[in-house]
């Protein structure tokens, strides 16, 4: 069935119940069309990820130390040397005064050998832990900024007073399609008998040919309404030509002929 294009935006606005079913397809296709569908499908259980917690790094003064005081000898030495004129006993009670203070580790050296191990086993097991969590992260973000895109496409073709009272600050993009669908949504029988009566509607012949492109343009959107609605006047290609002709013949008989021998639809 040949078509006059027309240049028009083909986004559809959900005003009302009569563009439910096309505006629910459109918001469909596009979510399918990034995989996320199962994430808005009002009948669908699947969530949205949880943005996933980056692990923490081993902290090295956590593990044992090592039992010689290297660090804090050294530190008491520079010390007892500084004061040549203090006592022996003076040297001597600074350095059981600093064995006694805890050393906290702050490098591998300094941990004992059971602390180095364990350690080095809790350090690969932290980088494991990093390389799952930035694959996590990735898909958590690529996740959210496809949801956002479709955050914006309901936002901006749902009309206000249906945002108001649908779409809820605190609510999920699955809890705004479900509350729409509530509000505003009908049943596809419903819906395909609709169509068909457009289309038989759009069978009307036409008076003149005055009307030709205005008159063509109706049919073309009825057809094409009843067709993805799979109305039964619309399944069978020779049935839709057929009705077609029927429409046309009595102004534009030489044209009809033509057609029935060329197959396009042109102006008479």
């Amino acid at each position: 069935m040949a078509t006059i294009q027309t240049q028009r935006d083909a986004t559809v606005i959900l005003t009302d119940s009569s563009n439910w079913i096309p505006w629910y397809r459109q918001l469909k296709l596009k979510c399918q069309s990034q995989g996320i569908w199962p994430l808005l499908d009002p009948e669908g259980v699947r969530l949205q990820r949880i943005q996933p917690e980056a692990p923490l790094p081993p902290d090295i003064s956590q593990y044992e130390p090592s039992s010689s005081p290297s660090a804090a000898s050294s530190h008491t030495t520079r010390n007892a040397r500084g004061n040549t004129r203090g006592s022996a006993q003076d040297t001597t009670e600074m350095s059981t005064t600093t064995s006694r203070i805890p050393t906290i580790p702050t490098r591998v050296s300094e941990l004992s050998e059971k602390g180095q191990e364990a350690y080095k086993e809790d350090r690969d097991d932290y980088k494991l832990r990093l390389e799952s969590y930035k694959i996590r992260e990735r898909d958590y973000q690529e996740e959210s900024n496809k949801i956002s895109k479709m955050v914006e496409h309901i936002l901006t073709t749902v009309t206000p007073h249906l945002q108001l009272s649908c779409c809820t600050e605190n609510g999920t993009p699955r809890d705004w399609i479900t509350a729409l669908q509530d509000t505003v949504g009908v049943d596809e029988d419903e819906e395909r008998a609709r169509a068909r009566e457009r289309y038989q509607a759009a069978l009307k012949p036409m008076r003149s040919t005055t009307n030709w492109e205005t008159w063509l343009n109706e049919y073309d959107q009825a057809a094409t309404r009843a067709e993805t609605l799979k109305v039964a006047e619309v399944m069978q290609t020779q049935a839709v030509i057929d009705d077609f002709l029927g429409s046309v013949s009595k102004i534009a008989s030489t044209w009809t002929a033509g057609f029935q021998g060329q197959g396009t639809i042109r102006k008479p």
